[in-house]
């Protein structure tokens, strides 16, 4: 058996840490295992980015992919699963605690794509992507332990996978009003 690249006293980096995982009748196919993808590819792409600094064109491909994933992400996910949570007195607050952390995360990475545009110094280029990766992390981190473990507990099976169809299609038109820089948000926000 391999060794762990941990060693006892190090604790993993947060993004290696198990998420949370729907039960096996749901998985593959509920709007928290979906969520779940979305989020490890967003951590990949953040990743990406880190190891592309250097490279200014290929940092700016990778960054308007991420603006577009992300933007068109947190539209869907609003749209989809938060309007459902907002109606539960349990999950009311967090939810909408979240879509106010997903309108700071949209702001940071529209900000660092106009610095990234506007040929900033390095310097403060790099200070205000790690800001930004940090703040995304722990939007995504908190959505796994506690968000997602609530709303698998309050929402049926059956309504978890038609949240995931209809996650899809709201993403699908998200990203191109993200990509055309027209990105609409729901009401309320």
């Amino acid at each position: 058996m391999p060794e762990s690249p941990h060693t006892a006293l190090e604790a993993p980096h947060p993004a290696t840490r198990p998420a949370f995982r729907p039960s096996a009748r749901v998985r593959g196919i509920g709007i928290l295992d979906v969520l779940g993808k979305e989020h490890r590819r967003h951590r990949y792409l953040l990743s990406h980015l880190a190891d592309i600094l250097d490279e200014p064109g290929r940092r700016r491909r990778c960054l308007l992919d991420l603006f577009a994933d992300v933007v068109s992400h947190h539209a869907a996910e609003e749209q989809v699963l938060y309007s459902a949570l907002v109606a539960q007195s349990e999950t009311h607050e967090p939810a909408r605690d979240s879509v106010l952390e997903h309108m700071e995360v949209d702001e940071l990475i529209e900000e660092l794509l106009e610095l990234d545009g506007a040929g900033c110094n390095e310097r403060q280029w790099r200070v205000h992507f790690f800001d930004f990766r940090a703040q995304a992390e722990r939007h995504m981190l908190k959505e796994e332990r506690w968000l997602f473990p609530h709303a698998h507990r309050l929402l049926s099976v059956e309504r978890q996978m038609a949240m995931a169809t209809e996650f899809y299609a709201c993403k699908a038109q998200h990203r191109w009003q993200a990509m055309a820089g027209i990105v609409q948000r729901p009401t309320g926000r």
